[in-house]
């Protein structure tokens, strides 16, 4: 998902709720929030490490396809985006754990939430 507007219009607030609600209901795989004034989370430089972390903690499956990319490539971290995840999480076949029948998405209030 991509949020954009004015400064102040509010723009972390609806997507932090969004990952709120998301991981209260079990959907969360994996989020990452930059904030310019964090030195490490200012940059993508750990943005694909810390997704493809928390795929492999939310989906165990994944933890092998992720750790033999890295241990194909000890050097990935140092590449660039692209192809951190293609060889992260596109390249191994994570993606068809994390997005399956993503065209019947139905995102509940949260008095619905879960039930």
């Amino acid at each position: 998902m991509w949020l954009y507007g004015a400064a102040g219009a509010g723009k972390s607030a609806i997507a932090h709720t969004l990952a709120e609600i998301c991981e209260t209901c079990g959907w969360l795989v994996a989020s990452f929030f930059f904030w310019k004034t964090a030195g490490e989370r200012n940059n993508a430089n750990r943005f694909v490490a810390t997704i493809a972390h928390q795929i492999a903690l939310t989906i165990p499956a994944s933890r092998e396809l992720i750790a033999a990319a890295i241990d194909y490539n000890s050097f990935i971290f140092e590449q660039s985006i692209d192809v951190q995840l293609s060889k992260l999480i596109i390249g191994t076949g994570v993606d068809m754990y994390v997005v399956p029948n993503t065209y019947n998405i139905r995102f509940p209030t949260r008095t619905t939430c879960c039930t």
